[in-house]
């Protein structure tokens, strides 16, 4: 995965401290905000697969209750974590905010 190999450059480039010590804004290293990334993206990578199984599997329905149930699922987005994407978005903002 690249997220790794930005890891690998950069500890080649500037030194394994800029990795796990140095923070990348003003608090996390760039090894915690991979971290994060990674969390994230490992659930849209879930959903993604979830939303094709159903567009695989509607296509093939008939019956309108049934449909509408696989339609529920891809509503609710089971795999999207809230608090864990709110999380992000916090701490992003908190990173990158210029103001304080």
């Amino acid at each position: 995965m690249r997220l790794y190999a930005l890891l690998d450059d950069t500890a080649n480039n500037m030194g394994e401290d800029h990795v796990s010590e140095i923070p990348l804004f003003r608090t996390m290293t760039l090894e915690k905000h991979i971290a994060m990334f990674k969390r994230v993206l490992d659930m849209y990578v879930w959903e993604t697969s979830l939303k094709s199984r159903i567009c695989q599997i509607v296509l093939t329905l008939e019956d309108r209750r049934e449909v509408m149930f696989h339609l529920s699922a891809w509503l609710q987005q089971p795999y999207l974590e809230a608090e864990a994407l709110q999380e992000m978005d916090f701490l992003q903002a908190l990173e990158t905010d210029d103001t304080a």
